[in-house]
């Protein structure tokens, strides 16, 4: 199969990121959030991830940008995606 490099990289990047998040660790969340945007700014868990880093440090205008930047890349998959948009605009309205 074909993978993709650079989304397999983000999505590990924002699984660090969660999972620092969760354990309080805030700004090393932030490091491997941004990265994972900056390896791949077209992932919608990256963007996620963002946006909750970003929310749990009270940037509430910059999570809304990654959050809206989610469901934007969300939107562009189709309606087949629906479950995905959903759980994206809920997530952006909390």
């Amino acid at each position: 199969g074909h993978y993709e490099i650079a989304l397999a990289s983000a999505l590990n990047r924002a699984n660090r990121a969660q999972h620092s998040m969760e354990e309080g660790r805030l700004d090393e969340a932030l490091g491997e959030a941004q990265r994972a945007v900056d390896t791949a700014p077209n992932s919608i868990w990256a963007q996620l991830a963002l946006g909750d880093v970003l929310k749990k440090l009270d940037r509430q205008i910059d999570a809304q940008v990654a959050y809206q930047k989610a469901l934007a890349l969300a939107d562009a998959l189709g309606p087949e995606n629906q479950e995905w948009i959903t759980a994206i605009k809920n997530t952006v309205q909390r």
